[in-house]
């Protein structure tokens, strides 16, 4: 067996780091692909709760006021909107 040695080839990043929740401006929202019903979409959504969850506690400990919020936009898509 022989084993390549690699070098410069980048880290894959994880999927939240790829969510541009902490670029959101107010009034501002993304969407993810995440059809109703489907168990992908209940980890991506739960995924994405517990992520905002996360960056509000971090917030407050820093005296950031931001908020956002987590939501089904329609069958299809979950909704992160910046609201405060």
């Amino acid at each position: 067996m022989t084993i390549e040695i690699h070098d410069n080839i980048p880290f894959p990043s994880r999927g939240l780091l790829n969510y541009p929740v902490m670029k959101l401006e107010l009034g501002q929202c993304f969407f993810v692909d995440a059809e109703h019903g489907t168990d992908d979409a209940k980890r991506t959504e739960n995924t994405l709760r517990s992520f905002v969850s996360r960056q509000h506690k971090n917030l407050r400990a820093e005296g950031d006021d931001r908020r956002f919020k987590v939501s089904r936009y329609d069958e299809n898509n979950l909704g992160v909107w910046r609201v405060r």
